[in-house]
């Protein structure tokens, strides 16, 4: 990707979680099945619940922003249900 080009959308069928224990100090890697959908505006993660009914989180800045996908997750804080907004 050029310079001029922008990235304004991030999509994948699968995410990779790497987490270490607080107890043991163990890292473990898992690729689950949630889909990712990612924007300027809010951060989806879409899968199904243990009854096998759609649930999902969507995180949405606390303000409405333009900013590059790039923007630090720790702008997003809030979480709603529903979808993403338009990237805008």
């Amino acid at each position: 990707m050029s310079d001029n080009e922008k990235l304004r959308e991030i999509t994948a069928s699968e995410v990779t979680v790497e987490v270490t224990d607080a107890r043991t100090g163990v890292t473990v890697r898992r690729t689950l099945p949630i889909d990712f959908h990612e924007t300027a505006n809010c951060l989806r993660l879409a899968a199904e619940d243990a009854e096998g009914r759609p649930s999902e989180l969507v995180f949405m800045p606390a303000a409405t922003t333009t900013a590059p996908v790039s923007m630090p997750r720790a702008s997003f804080h809030t979480i709603k249900l529903g979808q993403c907004p338009a990237y805008a």
